[in-house]
């Protein structure tokens, strides 16, 4: 099966564009075995996310998609029926690729933002060092500028 019997865009302005597609997709599980949360269009979008991923406008949308998906998972809002889904779990697979693209942001002064994504108890120094040591000594003389200009967003114990 082939991007165009999917049915989706050839090219991408903007990442509202791609958003919106994904937010629109019909089918989550869709007839290549992926849908919206897998497959040949995930697959797609991301070759395409990485190209717009912008720290102000990722923190932007991640806070929107967030919003729409814990009100319709508390029962508040956004929760019209479009096709087979709710508005919510369409923000959900939205919330799901924004976040997959901050893997592609240089400057991690995004992590203490997309903290409140998580429970309180996981705290930023073991959710994002462990994974982030791996991938800095993996490239060590890449990434020494990198940790330098970094160290300050850890929060200090004192």
């Amino acid at each position: 099966m082939e991007i165009n019997e999917i049915g989706l865009k050839i090219n991408y302005e903007c990442l509202q564009d791609i958003m919106d597609e994904i937010f629109n997709f019909e089918d989550q599980y869709g007839r290549d075995g992926g849908g919206a949360m897998g497959g040949l269009a995930s697959k797609y979008w991301m070759e395409f996310l990485p190209k717009f991923a912008v720290k102000k406008d990722l923190l932007k949308a991640l806070d929107r998609y967030f919003n729409m998906w814990d009100l319709g998972e508390r029962g508040v809002d956004y929760l019209e029926k479009i096709g087979e889904f709710f508005e919510y779990e369409r923000a959900s697979w939205c919330f799901y690729y924004l976040f997959m693209t901050l893997e592609y942001l240089e400057d991690p002064s995004f992590i203490p933002s997309v903290m409140k994504y998580f429970p309180d108890e996981w705290y930023m120094e073991g959710m994002w060092s462990q994974p982030m040591v791996g991938v800095i000594t993996a490239r060590w003389p890449d990434y020494v500028p990198w940790l330098m200009r970094s160290l300050h967003l850890l929060p200090s114990k004192c």
